[in-house]
């Protein structure tokens, strides 16, 4: 009995264990890897051969004690039924039979109840066999469910991949986008002033025009003088109170305009013939190179008097 209890109480704290780490593994079990479940799966065949072991040695070492015991009853049956026989002492021994007897009888129910626990620890045995398949069966579609994630995890990856080159993609277009609206307000700008400077210009050309025209026209007629004279005077709102007659020979204005010369950063002037200077060609205070900025145009201008 008492080893019944000792088998009992193992065999309920290992159904216990094992219940428990099939619990956690139904629990966790689209967290673990191959590996933990196959080390799972090893130790609860460790276990359970360990607990059938167990089982057998003690119920050997039972078997064993019984049958001694059992072995040592029949010997003394056999010398108290000698005994009685040869010597004729039934009413002395009837006690000590009737002792062998209930021994023999208690011997009987403990191989019965060692019998019956056999069977018990047989159908434990298939038990454990049966939790074990199904923990295999279990594991099996754990791995299947951690392929079809892991299969799932590498398309979500790829996705995010497409996704972050998309954002990067419209990261640069629209990096395109603002830098192509930036420069054309630049070039927008840009033509508004040349636009501007362009009317500017072409007011000023206009008037350059003008004023050529009619330095032209006044040049080329006969009444130069007086019409200079004119429309200075209507600008300046006065009138000529006198006139004076320069007679000038053209040669004499022809060696003075063509022998002048200018020093353009400085303004100093200088002539070759009535003002020379000190090397010919060069500005006295500087010794850079002088210019000529004037030309004469024989029969330019016609002076008349009235």
């Amino acid at each position: 009995m008492r080893l019944t209890a000792v088998s009992k109480r193992t065999r309920d704290s290992e159904e216990r264990s094992l219940v428990g780490q099939q619990s956690e593994v139904v629990a966790n079990g689209t967290g673990y890897e191959t590996g933990c479940l196959r080390r799972v799966s090893v130790a609860l065949e460790e276990q359970h051969s360990l607990a059938i072991s167990m089982l057998k040695e003690s119920y050997e070492v039972e078997i064993g004690k019984l049958q001694s015991e059992l072995n040592e009853v029949k010997a003394k049956y056999d010398a108290l039924k000698e005994g009685m026989t040869g010597c004729g002492k039934s009413a002395e021994l009837g006690g000590e039979v009737n002792e062998v007897t209930d021994k023999v009888a208690e011997l009987g129910q403990k191989m019965k109840a060692e019998t019956t626990r056999q069977t018990e620890l047989v159908a434990f045995g298939n038990r454990l066999a049966r939790k074990e398949q199904g923990l295999v069966a279990q594991s099996e579609g754990l791995k299947a469910e951690l392929e079809r994630i892991k299969g799932e995890w590498v398309k979500l990856e790829r996705e995010q991949s497409r996704r972050d080159f998309q954002v990067l993609r419209y990261t640069d277009w629209q990096r395109a986008i603002d830098t192509a609206k930036y420069d054309r307000e630049v070039a927008i700008e840009d033509a508004i002033d040349l636009r501007y400077k362009w009317a500017r210009e072409n007011e000023r050309a206009n008037e350059l025009k003008m004023k050529l025209a009619s330095y032209s026209a006044c040049c080329d007629t006969e009444h130069c003088i007086e019409t200079f004279l004119d429309e200075m005077l209507t600008e300046a709102n006065n009138t000529v109170d006198a006139v004076i007659n320069f007679n000038v020979p053209d040669e004499v204005l022809v060696e003075r305009i063509s022998g002048h010369r200018v020093h353009s950063a400085s303004g100093r002037s200088y002539h070759v013939k009535f003002a020379p200077p000190k090397v010919a060609g060069k500005d006295d205070m500087t010794d850079e190179p002088s210019s000529k900025q004037f030309r004469l145009r024989r029969g330019r201008c016609v002076t008349s008097t009235g």
